[in-house]
């Protein structure tokens, strides 16, 4: 699929807008009452989005999923499956089986504790480390094969290559999946890297005649990482020591990389190999370090273990969530128009809490001071969409910023917030009161917010 193709299919037409506005979902409430999802009173562990389809872990370690499945990242069978007890050639509707939450086949014995998603492609980490996926890659000319192999959909998980067997050389703890790429975290700090690599973004060397080796998971030249994160086509890890690497496609500064680390003999807007992030170095925020990073299709933002977010990359839908008084917004010199990016990262403000007085506080007018900086709300999750964000912050308030023209937003009939906006449900359904935001997971047109019911102990 070409970058232009992949954003058309992500940006819904207007006619589909505002389709759902913070629905508890009911559906999974029933099947925690039910015990469905483990023992009776089982919730949910994960909830996981790709490109246009959702992922569940639930408390047995069963995976979940539902949505669309043109590329099989559902992992199981939606086309031409029989109906129980009624003649060879009757089969149950397919919308029916993509939009209603089934198991994933093919992982029995398998208990799944991570999950990743990408544009069509999905994985599952078992307790054990081993790796299961299924899907499809895609490319600027379409499918590109799947695992080394030609075969265009896998419709069903297969083990990686290296993954099975006694011969595996250490357990994998995380996943990131970009558009049509994936990263895979061991347990020993290697990093390992997959999928289509148009842009950069596997951080190796692919020989233009040997494509297909792309597809086979191998070692990226990094050590001693921690975490891992993906856009739609750039990557990154962080190290123990709080260094960040970042690499891939960087036309709107979407990497961070300063101008100085750039690789000139490769082209402007490709990050080529894993190169370090000055500016969310620790030694330039008091010894704090990046312990979360999600991105988008040309934005990312950074969550450190003070609470604060930092951001880069594309702002013309207001990605970033600044303000127009932001400096990083404001015209260079000799100039009259305003950045369409931000090139290194920059501190996302967020508002004080609601109070009676002012249910929806706006973020208020920057200062360049530390006691301005201290007073953003603090931050303990972050989800990136394609062009919106979602965040929790330590008092328990969700908010949302960015483009939003499914709802997405979670903000009522607002298609564009500029700068983090609290989420609230209308007093007549104030079932956001109700519980405790452990986690978001926003995708291109669709969100959830993994949470808890504040009198009771099961998740929902």
């Amino acid at each position: 699929m070409s970058r232009i193709e992949s954003e058309r299919r992500t940006q819904p037409t207007k006619s589909r807008i505002h389709a759902d506005y913070l629905p508890s979902h009911t559906r999974i409430e029933q099947a925690i009452k039910d015990g469905k999802l483990g023992a009776p009173g089982a919730g949910v562990e994960d909830i996981v989005v790709g490109g246009m389809h959702s992922l569940m872990i639930d408390e047995e370690g069963r995976l979940w999923s539902w949505g669309v499945n043109d590329g099989g990242a559902l992992g199981r069978l939606t086309d031409k499956v029989p109906v129980p007890g009624s003649s060879p050639e009757t089969f149950a509707d397919r919308d029916t089986l993509e939009s209603t939450p089934g198991l994933v086949q093919g992982l029995d014995g398998f208990r799944v504790v991570r999950a990743a998603g990408g544009d069509s492609i999905s994985l599952a980490i078992s307790d054990k480390g081993q790796v299961k996926y299924w899907g499809s890659f895609r490319g600027s000319e379409g499918l590109l094969g799947f695992g080394g192999v030609k075969k265009a959909i896998q419709g069903t998980p297969v083990d990686l290559p290296f993954t099975a067997g006694p011969n595996r050389s250490s357990a994998f703890v995380s996943a990131a999946a970009g558009t049509d790429h994936v990263l895979l975290l061991a347990s020993d700090g290697h990093v390992y890297s997959f999928g289509d690599n148009l842009q950069g973004q596997l951080g190796r060397k692919v020989p233009p005649r040997a494509q297909m080796r792309a597809l086979t998971p191998e070692q990226l030249a990094l050590r001693r990482i921690a975490l891992i994160g993906a856009g739609s086509y750039h990557s990154f890890a962080v190290d123990l020591d709080g260094k960040v690497y970042a690499w891939g496609f960087n036309a709107a500064g979407q990497c961070g990389v300063a101008d100085e680390r750039k690789d000139k003999s490769w082209a402007e807007s490709v990050i080529q190999r894993p190169t370090i992030v000055d500016a969310l170095s620790p030694e330039r925020h008091a010894g704090a370090k990046v312990v979360k990073v999600q991105a988008g299709s040309d934005h990312s933002l950074f969550l450190f273990d003070d609470g604060s977010v930092w951001a880069c990359g594309k702002n013309i839908e207001h990605e970033l969530g600044l303000a127009d008084d932001h400096p990083a917004l404001q015209p260079q010199e000799g100039e009259t128009e305003r950045p369409r990016a931000v090139f290194e990262p920059v501190q996302v403000f967020f508002p004080p809490p609601p109070s009676p007085e002012e249910k929806q506080p706006a973020v208020p007018p920057f200062e360049d001071t530390p006691e301005y900086r201290q007073a953003s709300s603090k931050i303990v999750d972050i989800s990136c969409g394609t062009r919106h964000n979602l965040a929790i912050t330590n008092d328990d308030f969700v908010y949302s910023w960015g483009l939003g023209v499914t709802s997405q937003l979670g903000l009522g009939n607002k298609e564009s917030a500029e700068t983090p906006t609290l989420i609230r449900t209308p007093p007549s359904n104030p079932v956001m009161a109700e519980y405790k935001p452990l986690k978001v997971a926003a995708s291109a047109g669709h969100c959830f917010i993994l949470a808890q019911k504040k009198e009771q102990e099961s998740k929902a």
